[in-house]
């Protein structure tokens, strides 16, 4: 059954209710807009949640949005376990969005590479020039990255101080929601069990 955004399906509802509490807990330590995002082909993620900043000024996005899954930071953490999806992508001419938007598909493939390396993806004004993003990837009950949780960040905002403090932050909130759809890390045996899994599923264009 393909996953629909903006349904109120017993599954949908699910995923985003599991990962609340984690989404709440992003926002409040971090001070920024947190997104909930699901891959879907044939390269868009789309928000699935939204968590806006409680400072005066943030970013302008909503649930249901759609954006490139290349030049974004929840894109990227999920393309960066998605290496035949990846390469569809770069097989078609990628229009730039901003003037710091990077098209080259050579240089893609390496800061996709240094994504899956660091476990998390930064993206500065490539989608939209006054918006960065810091995001890191979901894994579901088998291991797949079909999603991400992240951060969005006015792009004026934006300091290497601020990045070092929130990069933890949303790595801790992605193995968290992770967790609750029901991935367990391969040293977490002996935890006690959780409630069913969850499977986060893109949606076929």
């Amino acid at each position: 059954k393909a996953w629909r955004v903006g349904a109120r399906t017993a599954h949908s509802v699910d995923v985003v209710e599991r990962s609340r509490p984690a989404l709440e807990r992003l926002r409040t330590a971090s001070g920024e807009t947190v997104h909930l995002a699901v891959f879907e082909a044939p390269g868009q993620v789309v928000y699935l949640a939204k968590l806006a900043s409680p400072q005066s000024i943030g970013v302008q996005t909503y649930v249901g949005q759609s954006s490139p899954a290349w030049c974004t930071a929840t894109g990227r953490a999920v393309l960066a376990f998605r290496p035949d999806d990846l390469e569809r992508l770069l097989a078609q001419p990628l229009q730039p969005r901003t003037p710091r938007t990077v098209t080259d598909p050579q240089r893609l493939r390496q800061l996709v590479a240094d994504v899956r390396a660091q476990g998390h993806a930064i993206t500065r004004a490539e989608n939209h020039p006054e918006m960065a993003g810091l995001a890191a990837p979901l894994r579901d009950h088998e291991g797949q990255v079909k999603a991400s949780v992240g951060v969005a960040i006015p792009e004026y905002r934006v300091t290497a101080e601020l990045l070092a403090r929130l990069v933890p932050l949303v790595r801790q909130a992605a193995r968290e929601i992770s967790a609750a759809i029901g991935h367990d890390e391969p040293d977490a045996q002996a935890r006690p069990r959780r409630a069913p899994p969850t499977t986060v599923r893109e949606r076929a264009a």
